[in-house]
């Protein structure tokens, strides 16, 4: 099956990182499988240093590998009826990344589950 991949272009005007300016268009990549959520994102000096991932208040240990820090995040609906969406927000030196997982799925108890990142480059 191929995933839904949405991708979020964060535009930064200012660097505030001395050892590692950001890139102007960072990526971060979110792919939704059937029962798995990947998160991609690059690293420095190339992009963020991730500080941690946690979904519903468990933390993720990210698996670095070809200059991503990849996050394997289970999914919350057995039948294939969710969606991500991610917004972003500043607040020196560190950025924060709110994504969340909405399941359509009736048999589904939580709905709306929320996969929080934060970065900074250090």
């Amino acid at each position: 099956m191929v995933p839904r991949v949405f991708i979020l272009l964060a535009l930064f005007a200012e660097a505030s990182a001395k050892s590692c300016i950001p890139n102007k268009a960072d990526v971060i990549l979110v792919f939704c499988y059937p029962k798995t959520i990947i998160a991609k994102i690059p690293e420095c000096p190339y992009g963020w240093e991730v500080h941690q991932l946690a979904l519903g208040g468990v933390c993720y240990n990210g698996v670095h590998e070809g200059g991503y820090y990849q996050f394997v995040i289970p999914d919350l609906s057995p039948k294939n009826k969710s969606y991500c969406g991610t917004q972003s927000e500043y607040k020196p030196p560190i950025y924060h990344f709110y994504s969340h997982i909405v399941s359509n799925d009736s048999t589904v108890v939580v709905k709306n589950q929320p996969v929080n990142y934060s970065f900074s480059c250090t």
